[in-house]
């Protein structure tokens, strides 16, 4: 795809002058810049699920900021990466907020030293069942199951998770 692109380059250039060849250039840009807005880390699966739920999320109206630019790939084993971020994003989703309340979602991950840390905040969610109560059951089993911890802070109408977990690589 890239040897087509340069080829396209050279032919513009040769045959319609710089114009058209910045032209070009500028959208294959905005292009690339619309691909790296999804990714979030070096971890493909990671950068998957995050994916996902940054969609999700942006459908529900919330504003979403994530930050894993310290988030080393191989940190953990990949199902348990994936349920944690699954269980912390279906949190943030649970959360069907009133006027008024704050609708930032925050996720930061990071790899310091033997551990792996997330920490999600979110506007507080309205627990409605059973469905909640087997997220949270299912993110603190994964936490336990992998030698971590998990602290849980409400604060006003926020709630804030912290999990740290030991790093298998």
């Amino acid at each position: 795809m890239i040897d087509q692109q340069m080829e396209n380059i050279r032919q513009i250039g040769n045959f319609e002058g710089t114009v058209q060849m910045k032209n070009y250039l500028k959208t294959l840009q905005d292009q690339y810049q619309r691909i790296q807005a999804g990714m979030y880390t070096d971890d493909v699966f990671v950068d998957s699920v995050l994916y996902y739920y940054a969609d999700m999320l942006r459908r529900k109206n919330l504003t979403l900021e994530i930050s894993f630019a310290k988030y080393q790939r191989n940190s953990l084993d990949e199902m348990c990466a994936g349920k944690i971020l699954v269980c912390l994003m279906e949190t943030a989703l649970a959360s069907d907020l009133e006027e008024g309340q704050n609708h930032n979602v925050k996720l930061y991950g990071g790899t310091v030293k033997n551990q792996v840390i997330f920490r999600l905040e979110c506007g507080m969610p309205e627990r409605k069942g059973c469905r909640d109560k087997k997220v949270m059951k299912t993110l603190k089993d994964c936490v336990r199951q992998y030698g971590g911890s998990i602290e849980i802070e409400k604060k006003d109408d926020r709630l804030e998770m912290k999990i740290i977990l030991t790093k298998t690589g």
